[in-house]
């Protein structure tokens, strides 16, 4: 059931964005600024990464950081419940949720209208399209959203993120790798 929701999103998609840009290329047949632009665009993805270090330093990078950090976590004592930091950081573990109220398509499509309307590279159309199109991407986007609640499980396509490495401070030498911080930007539908 999943799977034919994804594929029937997928086509709503893909049809959507063939749309978008066939109007964009067709708006611009007078203007070969914007023509040029969009090929442009479509063709050559601005690079996020700085081309001074490569993504597989700034990979091993991270990777070992967090590794670091989960060492740390787990040889470090354990919080009680009555500590003041526990109590900061919310319920117990013994606290769960075990239900979920199925999502509407009508809160769906508010909760999607109201969004801010960033796009992420990994995005397969513009979030403004998305918007453009909810009519008919909200069912589908309301049954893979309510099938993950239900099943327990996040679709593993929504837990991918484009990471895009910002140095902390400007002016920080951008040689040295303790000076940069990830940025981790998500698909708009898994937002």
């Amino acid at each position: 059931m999943y799977s034919d929701h994804l594929t029937h999103y997928k086509n709503a998609l893909n049809a959507a964005k063939s749309s978008y840009y066939s109007n964009i290329i067709n708006s611009g047949q007078n203007n070969t600024q914007i023509l040029f632009s969009t090929v442009n665009k479509l063709l050559k993805p601005t690079e996020t990464i700085a081309s001074h270090i490569t993504p597989t330093a700034f990979l091993e990078y991270f990777t070992s950081k967090i590794a670091n950090i989960h060492y740390h976590l787990s040889t470090s004592p354990s919080a009680s419940n009555d500590s003041p930091l526990w109590n900061t950081l919310g319920p117990s573990p013994s606290t769960s949720i075990s239900t979920f109220k199925p999502a509407s398509v009508t809160r769906i499509a508010k909760l999607i209208s109201r969004s801010k309307s960033s796009t992420c590279s990994l995005d397969p159309l513009p979030t403004i399209l998305v918007k453009a199109c909810l009519p008919s991407l909200t069912p589908s986007i309301m049954t893979i959203i309510n099938s993950s609640l239900s099943t327990a499980t996040v679709p593993l396509s929504f837990k991918i993120a484009s990471i895009t490495p910002i140095l902390k401070k400007s002016g920080a030498d951008p040689s040295d790798l303790n000076n940069y911080q990830p940025i981790s930007n998500l698909p708009f539908i898994s937002k």
